[in-house]
């Protein structure tokens, strides 16, 4: 008999996995934060926040290395279909070159305007882009294979060591912010060469490609454009404002990235299990929303019971009025929590259409709240655009879910 998900042997194995993954990650995005905790101790505002713009841009031409290859190769992997992993390397690293040229265009327009210290920093981001956004393949194929574990336990060998870099560096009294952005990425690019190329190494060279896959990476890797565009607008448009007022929001948004990717990486040791599920049902969707409720409530109590007393202890003084902005972003994370259980299931299919209606409305609506909410109210602005955002998303993965998967109810009887 087939184990029904959530069956005992299921939920133990599937509470490991997610276990590992959650563990390792909280060590290092404890890390992350700590790193922003001491890293605006020892340089200015305005030098962090090129810094962060350089992140920033960084993240949104990540979109040049078609997203849907990652979702592509974790389902495909998880079905047997080793190829589709191979060819999508291949297609992910040339296509990163674009990401850098991008990059260096940007850096050549503040070069044009006098500003030689952030198109400096976006020129060193553009060298290590290849790198660290174009051989990151390594961590889908773990993940595809259900290798939690060990994914979990490399890439925090990577982050650590990113950390420590970043640290060392103003440290040492390289302050500029060129030289911030060599040392956060100079030890991921490294760690994705190596990995890439023993993962290469152990899948055979004839192994086959899922029919359909690739084309639906790179057709949905379309929709992933306003979605990413869409999660990064806020804080290109918080720095027209100033380097110093990104700086502020990106202390505002450390610790709810934090939570999201968190989330989101807890939630990927369901897309291997869901590839192999044919329907969605309503004990299913029963279970997702517990457990987005269980996250709702962690969220919130982090909000509003603890982050009060612990904001100004990591980031001083300077950065105290961010504190109502991260709670912001936080509330805002809670409205997401749902969208974020519920849409790896989605994520488990080759699901064109779901991803459009998913990713592309909810993105639209982010993109133009941030470009009116920021120009208003400023970085209070990007935070109420970030609910709007989050509150859509959940109901549009609920309206999909239910439109196109839930399975119907059963009528009574008599």
């Amino acid at each position: 008999m087939v184990k029904s998900w959530l069956s005992t042997a299921s939920a133990k194995e599937l509470l490991s996995d997610a276990g590992w993954v959650l563990i390792l990650r909280l060590v290092r995005q404890v890390l992350a934060i700590l790193v922003v905790a001491i890293l605006v101790r020892l340089v200015t505002k305005d030098d962090f926040g090129r810094y962060q713009l350089v992140v920033t841009l960084v993240g949104m031409f990540a979109v040049t290395c078609p997203p849907g290859i990652q979702r592509a190769i974790i389902q495909s992997v998880a079905r047997g279909h080793l190829g589709t992993f191979r060819e999508g390397t291949g297609l992910g690293f040339r296509f990163s070159f674009i990401g850098a040229a991008l990059m260096l265009a940007v850096a050549g327009w503040f070069f044009s305007i006098g500003d030689m210290p952030q198109a400096l920093a976006l020129a060193a981001g553009a060298l290590f882009f290849p790198a660290t956004q174009g051989l990151n393949q390594w961590q889908s194929l773990q993940i595809g294979r259900k290798q939690f574990r060990e994914n979990s336990l490399r890439v925090s060998v990577g982050v650590i060591a990113a950390a420590i870099c970043t640290v060392a560096a103003p440290l040492a009294g390289f302050t500029e912010p060129y030289m911030l952005v060599i040392a956060a990425y100079v030890a991921l690019a490294l760690q994705n060469i190596i990995q890439q190329r023993i993962a290469l190494s152990s899948v055979p060279k004839d192994a086959q490609v899922e029919e359909g896959s690739i084309a639906y990476a790179m057709q949905t890797s379309v929709w992933d454009v306003f979605n990413t565009i869409a999660n990064h607008v806020d804080r290109l448009m918080v720095f027209l404002i100033s380097p110093a007022a990104l700086a502020a929001y990106a202390v505002a948004d450390r610790i709810p990235e934090v939570l999201k990717v968190n989330l989101q990486q807890a939630m990927s040791v369901l897309v291997p299990r869901f590839a192999e599920r044919k329907q969605y049902t309503r004990s299913l969707d029963r279970k997702l929303t517990l457990l987005a409720l269980a996250a709702i409530v962690a969220i919130l109590f982090l909000a509003f019971a603890i982050l009060p007393f612990v904001f100004t202890l990591l980031y001083g003084e300077e950065y105290a009025s961010s504190l109502i902005i991260c709670q912001l972003v936080l509330v805002s994370m809670a409205c997401g929590a749902p969208a974020i259980t519920k849409n790896a299931f989605i994520n488990a299919r080759l699901d064109k259409k779901g991803q459009r209606n998913v990713m592309a409305v909810s993105a639209v609506i982010r993109i133009a709240s941030s470009i009116g909410l920021v120009l208003w109210l400023g970085i209070l602005g990007a935070a109420i655009s970030t609910i709007l955002y989050r509150l859509s998303t959940t109901f549009l993965v609920e309206w999909h879910l239910r439109r196109h998967y839930l399975e119907p109810k059963e009528p009574k009887l008599g």
